[in-house]
């Protein structure tokens, strides 16, 4: 499969959504940060987003992703549910008052109902079961993306075409 080169916006399309008119103000160049020990993780992650215009940044510690959490443009998280010097609930703790919190996707090798109601009753986004599944990948990027540009595609948002005219 060979990959898909994109001029503007180009998320929508490499994960699977419609082209078509988007709103300015997404077709910034988002991140995803990945909050593993494990390099397996990130290269999963990787190979999905690099298909993408979003930017991937990797952590392995809750220290090393605090530093990287301050950026404006950080859209995702994908942090694995136990690190050396913390969990995943540490890291929703930092975001949390933050004016436009990232949504933070669990990862875990015990992905079971109980993970997944806790995530979401504390206020995380989603679970996803390692190791990743590209498919299952690309369906939270699909749904964060739709939740990210729902609001502003109310009839009266200002939109832009993805292509030139």
């Amino acid at each position: 499969m060979s990959a898909i080169k994109y001029q503007t916006a180009p998320v929508p399309q490499a994960i699977g959504l419609k082209a078509g008119f988007l709103p300015r103000l997404v077709q910034r160049r988002a991140r995803v940060v990945s909050i593993s020990p494990s390099a397996d993780d990130h290269a999963a992650l990787r190979r999905v987003i690099d298909h993408t215009q979003w930017r991937i940044v990797t952590a392995s510690t809750c220290r090393e992703a605090f530093k990287t959490l301050d950026r404006a443009d950080t859209l995702l998280i994908f942090c694995e549910s136990s690190l050396r010097d913390g969990t995943w609930k540490e890291i929703l703790e930092y975001i949390a008052n933050k004016p436009e919190p990232p949504l933070l996707v669990v990862t875990s090798r015990i992905a079971d109902n109980y993970l997944w109601a806790e995530v979401l009753n504390l206020g995380g986004y989603d679970v996803l079961a390692k190791p990743f599944a590209e498919n299952e990948i690309r369906q939270v990027l699909a749904s964060v993306w739709a939740r990210h540009t729902a609001p502003l595609q109310h009839p009266l948002a200002v939109t832009v075409p993805a292509q030139p005219l």
